[in-house]
């Protein structure tokens, strides 16, 4: 039976119209004219029996339908994206890694050392994309992750196992300022303060606390 799907040139006209909510700019990224993104657009809204855009003084603005059909649709657009680069990177006998990972631990170490990777190992084609929060296996198409974290919160993440790559030192610190001229702050003195808080270290503070009961590094 055939399947119930647009056309891909609807879809990514109206994935970068969602995206810059105006289809003049839509039309520049896809090096299509405003008027060929319109009719795109005006052909898929007809396809679904869904107004997916509103017109303002500014431009256009997606409605309700159009903000969960845009959700749903850079999803499936990114997969096929990722789908079609393995296939084109196994045509060098190589094949293709999918990690996720936080963002600054791939900016600031996992990057700089794909350059050695790919000089070893140049038919590996390696796709990274930023996780801030554990997900299931089942659900993605990610080989591997890469996280900070304790033992215990390995054991609350189902269907994984977990390597152990390296030890990491964590610290609180804070401005010069702020120190007001002494060494270091106790460690009652800082939980007098406003402490900023990691998405992906939700328990860092109370890990911290618990592990020093005293003074900040620095102090003797």
């Amino acid at each position: 039976m055939r399947r119930k799907i647009p056309s891909t040139q609807a879809l990514l006209c109206f994935d970068a119209a969602a995206r810059h909510e105006s289809y003049t700019r839509a039309g520049q990224e896809l090096a299509l004219t405003q008027g060929a993104v319109s009719r795109q657009i005006t052909a898929l809204e007809s396809y679904l029996g869904v107004t997916l855009f509103r017109r303002t003084r500014h431009g256009v603005a997606l409605t309700d339908s159009g903000q969960d059909y845009a959700r749903q649709i850079a999803r499936r657009l990114e997969g096929l994206e990722l789908d079609t680069l393995n296939v084109m990177a196994r045509q060098h006998a190589g094949g293709s890694l999918a990690l996720a990972a936080v963002a600054t631990f791939a900016t600031r170490w996992l990057i700089p050392r794909l350059p050695d990777l790919a000089r070893l190992h140049p038919e590996i084609v390696v796709n990274i994309e930023t996780r801030t929060r554990p997900f299931l296996f089942a659900d993605e198409t990610f080989d591997a992750a890469l996280y900070a974290g304790t033992s215990e919160q390995v054991l609350n993440w189902p269907g994984t196992s977990a390597i152990h790559l390296m030890d990491e030192e964590v610290l609180p610190v804070c401005s010069a300022s702020l120190l007001g001229g002494k060494p270091a702050l106790s460690a009652e003195e800082v939980a007098e303060l406003r402490c900023l808080q990691q998405s992906t270290r939700p328990d860092s503070w109370r890990q911290w606390f618990e592990a020093e009961g005293g003074w900040m590094r620095g102090n003797p």
